[in-house]
């Protein structure tokens, strides 16, 4: 079993008008004697979902980044949700990126 204490100081005026501090001690917190395991917090991955417009092939414009206002080609989606997409590159000078 854990215990564990918490004390603080409190001032106290004595009887000359001097302070005086007091240690005051809070209770103990009991805890259960058989240390119990909490289960595992894991994050689900899923991939963000994707709007059912954006497929393989269509066209997309770049909102932001060193190539916003530029039209791209959309590849396919990765397995971490990013869009694979490209320009292509001999035309508008865009290469193969991930964009979110």
């Amino acid at each position: 079993a854990v215990v564990s204490t918490q004390s603080t100081w409190k001032a106290v005026v004595s009887t000359q008008s001097t302070w005086d501090f007091i240690l005051m001690v809070k209770q103990f917190q009991w805890y259960p004697a058989d240390e119990k395991k909490r289960a595992v917090r894991t994050k689900k991955v899923t991939s963000a979902k994707l709007r059912s417009s954006i497929v393989p092939g269509s066209v997309l414009i770049l909102l932001s980044g060193r190539f916003r206002g530029k039209r791209v080609v959309c590849l396919k989606q990765l397995a971490s949700g990013l869009l694979l997409v490209t320009g292509p590159h001999k035309v508008n000078g865009v290469p193969i990126k991930r964009v979110n």
